[in-house]
């Protein structure tokens, strides 16, 4: 499973058009963390979350690593020069539950995705890492196979 739902929904839902000429405002409430609630989970899957922040906000990636009980986070910080939305390249930090910290240069998002997935390989679990490259590398392709989403996010994504 991949999400990358917002991190607050609108409070109240129109159930018609509002017109122009209404006075309009806007209220929002917290949106459930589908990532957290994985992590409470018993058997817990292995889970990789990622931090999209607006700043050089590192800390904030490691208190989410600890806080959700993930084993890897992604953390990037969206105002860099030629990192983040609208873009074709970005600049990442990896972090995992031991402390170590894997900072990736700018590169293409492709080029990102496939040095995070190697990354994941690296740190999974034999069994699953061989399950995982076996699937993502086999010709069945992942389609078939939505399951694995949740071991590898959002990665996925642009293999597909």
């Amino acid at each position: 499973m991949a999400a990358a739902i917002s991190d607050f929904s609108p409070a109240e839902r129109s159930a018609q058009k509002i017109d122009k000429t209404d006075d309009l405002s806007l209220s929002f409430v917290p949106t459930p963390d589908i990532l957290a609630d994985l992590g409470r989970r018993t058997p817990r899957p292995f889970l990789v979350g990622f931090s999209a922040e607006t700043g050089p906000h590192l800390e904030r990636a490691r208190r989410k690593l600890r806080d959700k009980n993930i084993d890897l986070i992604v953390f990037n910080d969206v105002t860099e020069r030629d990192a983040g939305f609208d873009v074709d390249t970005n600049v990442a930090t990896i972090l995992d539950r031991t402390g170590a910290v894997y900072a990736l240069p700018l590169m293409s998002k492709d080029e990102l995705a496939e040095r995070i997935f190697d990354h994941l390989l690296a740190v999974l679990p034999l069994g699953l890492a061989a399950t995982v490259a076996l699937f993502w590398y086999g010709p069945l392709g992942l389609a078939a196979h939505a399951g694995l989403e949740a071991v590898v996010g959002d990665v996925l994504q642009t293999r597909r």
